[in-house]
């Protein structure tokens, strides 16, 4: 049913996506799962100098560019207004990990794991994505750059404030892409402050 709706886009929209450049350097939210990431994120999206990942765009990945109309009155439908394990709102324009559309775009994700729960180790080699052949790697990034050289295009340059744990593995690959990307990890761990997020802007 998606079908022609993907090829529309990729006609439409494919070699403005490829010029399209990352003029500044994303900021990576990392840390463990349920550790308050999204809710690091939520703070820091308020400045409007960043950019970020929707649910929609996660969610579509492939043709989130011309099918806003259609497909984001569905969504709003059907969405429960908050996320049932820790009461943050839910909807279209709220920020969501890119992780999620790699589900979409490739099999080269963890979370399939999710999915397939029997073959949960043969998909969390793609956490750290360091068993994977020259190949695998390769079609990684690119399948990842082409994302968010999208992302930076419907968002008109805009710097990009990414937020996925599974990134906590993958500063090295992710360093190789970006030189100048900046990680920010967020820990609860202090007992005496962990009602405070704890902030670390790092290259390493």
């Amino acid at each position: 049913m998606t079908f022609p709706l993907i090829i529309f886009e990729r006609i439409r929209y494919s070699r403005k996506i490829k010029k399209t450049e990352l003029k500044y350097p994303p900021i990576i939210i990392i840390g463990h799962w349920r550790g308050g990431t999204t809710y690091l994120q939520s703070l820091m999206i308020q400045d409007k100098q960043f950019a970020y990942i929707s649910l929609y765009q996660a969610l579509m990945p492939h043709y989130y560019l011309c099918s806003d109309r259609l497909v984001k009155r569905v969504l709003k439908r059907y969405l429960p207004k908050t996320r049932r394990m820790d009461n943050i709102p839910m909807g279209v324009y709220k920020p969501q990990e890119e992780e999620h559309a790699m589900i979409n775009l490739s099999r080269y994700t963890f979370y399939l794991g999710l999915i397939f729960p029997r073959k949960i180790l043969h998909y969390s080699r793609f956490n750290t994505l360091n068993t994977l052949s020259e190949k695998s790697l390769k079609k990684w990034k690119k399948i990842y750059l082409n994302f968010l050289k999208k992302l930076t295009y419907c968002s008109d340059g805009r710097q990009l404030l990414l937020k996925n744990p599974s990134h906590t593995c993958r500063i090295k690959i992710l360093l190789e892409m970006f030189p100048e990307a900046k990680f920010s990890s967020i820990s609860t761990e202090t007992p005496s402050m962990s009602f405070l997020p704890l902030i670390f802007f790092t290259k390493n």
